[in-house]
């Protein structure tokens, strides 16, 4: 039976935050004011010698109370807090009006409980509400005035029937009542003021965050426009992937960045730009990864993204001495179409230090460099062939200065062992090969 009552007396939760307040307010005023005509009644039947009358004049407060704040509870209980608010509030004015006409009309203490139905309807309805109802309530008193005087109002009952201790009670306990409300109000307006300070602080952190990703998201666009302006004017391929990664590492304030391009076998990656101290070391000892070992690997093989948060959590992670305070890192493949030319690797010394904004801008660098890269190799490549033509023009030339065979043959010898760089070059003729093609 407990859990029954206490079912039904638990309060709905609404979406709106209003709803939400609203309805814990009629909630307690309804429950409240019920407890306190209880107590009005008990009191007044304890003060009183005519238990007959006092059981009649109680019957005038607390039934129409009942049935108020039943009907407030089940309307509430159907989300309708307005409709509740309402039908309380006009059986609560009806109750005390009916309590004022038979307890004396302006002479009664009863006519104070006015004061409760105007807080009633400004407390939950507005203020529209309550001035309405303050207007009622004073023209309703000025006729109970007129009635009065014109001796048109019932004889109230004698004081031994209680009226005058019911009366007092109701006065004191409407103070009080009206007091608990405006405390309760009160401290909800402050509940509600702390919630809306904390909602706009957390709106202004939001504010300054958004703000600060915006910063950084324009940072990173013209970082990336700063990078494709620069390496597009660079045809060589170490001097491009060295300011690469000098110029990422710079404007991110990455702990390490480095570049690996794929060697003509396809099976290893590389180094050929690192930051640092760590960078000139491991480009020193020619530092190379397999393709599908460790992230840079993975990221060769696969031709995806690849981002670890955490590092010392990743089986596929390889530590390296030379840099002892990674924490978390990326690998983003360097492809052009279908084919793999490298990775591009950052690496920050925070766990969770690489994001999923910072892998999008590597991917948009990554594009750049395979464009840069695939340039440096072309120009590269066609530099090689002009070399390559102008030697062999220099060397044709040369033997078409010569006086003889002997010479021609000589003048070719030495300068393809120059080309070559060997160190010894000779030209071996076998003459009877061309005697016996002569005879022949």
């Amino acid at each position: 039976m407990f859990n029954s009552m206490k079912n039904f007396f638990a309060l709905p939760t609404f979406a709106d935050e209003e709803q939400n307040r609203n309805a814990y307010l009629l909630n307690f005023i309804t429950i409240a004011y019920f407890v306190v005509a209880m107590i009005t009644v008990g009191a007044s039947f304890a003060a009183s010698t005519d238990y007959g009358n006092t059981l009649k004049q109680a019957s005038t407060q607390i039934v129409p109370l009942f049935i108020a704040l039943i009907i407030a509870q089940v309307l509430m209980r159907a989300k309708l807090i307005r409709a509740a608010t309402l039908s309380f509030g006009i059986l609560l004015w009806l109750s005390q009006t009916y309590n004022v006409y038979i307890s004396g009309g302006t002479s009664s203490y009863s006519l104070f409980n006015y004061v409760l139905s105007v807080m009633v309807f400004g407390l939950l309805l507005g203020r529209r509400y309550a001035i309405i109802t303050a207007v009622v309530s004073v023209f309703t008193a000025f006729v109970f005035l007129v009635l009065d005087n014109n001796g048109l109002l019932p004889q109230s009952v004698n004081a031994a029937g209680g009226t005058e201790t019911i009366g007092l009670f109701t006065f004191i306990f409407t103070a009080f009542l009206s007091t608990a409300l405006l405390t309760q109000y009160l401290r909800q307006l402050d509940e509600s003021f702390l919630k809306l300070r904390s909602a706009n602080q957390a709106l202004a952190e939001s504010g300054s965050l958004l703000e600060q990703r915006v910063a950084d998201r324009t940072r990173a666009l013209s970082t990336s426009a700063e990078v494709s302006r620069r390496i597009s004017t660079i045809l060589n391929l170490q001097q491009l992937v060295t300011e690469v990664v000098e110029q990422v590492k710079s404007s991110f304030n990455y702990y390490h960045a480095h570049i690996y391009l794929m060697d003509e076998s396809g099976r290893d990656l590389i180094m050929m730009g690192g930051t640092g101290d760590a960078g000139k070391i491991m480009l020193a000892r020619g530092h190379k990864i397999p393709v599908g070992k460790g992230l840079v690997g993975l990221a060769a093989e696969s031709g995806s993204l690849i981002r670890v948060s955490d590092t010392t959590e990743d089986p596929d992670w390889l530590p390296n001495p030379l840099l002892p305070d990674t924490k978390s890192e990326i690998a983003v493949p360097i492809t052009l179409g279908e084919k793999v030319l490298g990775v591009l690797d950052v690496q920050q010394n925070v766990k969770d230090g690489l994001r999923e904004e910072d892998g999008s801008l590597l991917q948009s660098i990554a594009f750049q460099v395979a464009v840069a890269v695939r340039n440096a190799q072309i120009y590269s490549e066609t530099q090689q062939q002009a070399e390559r033509e102008s030697l062999i023009n220099e060397i044709g030339r040369k033997i078409q200065n010569t006086a003889s065979v002997e010479q021609a043959l000589q003048v070719a010898t030495r300068e393809l062992g120059q080309a070559l760089g060997a160190r010894d070059a000779r030209t071996i003729i076998d003459l009877q090969e061309i005697a016996l093609n002569k005879a022949n």
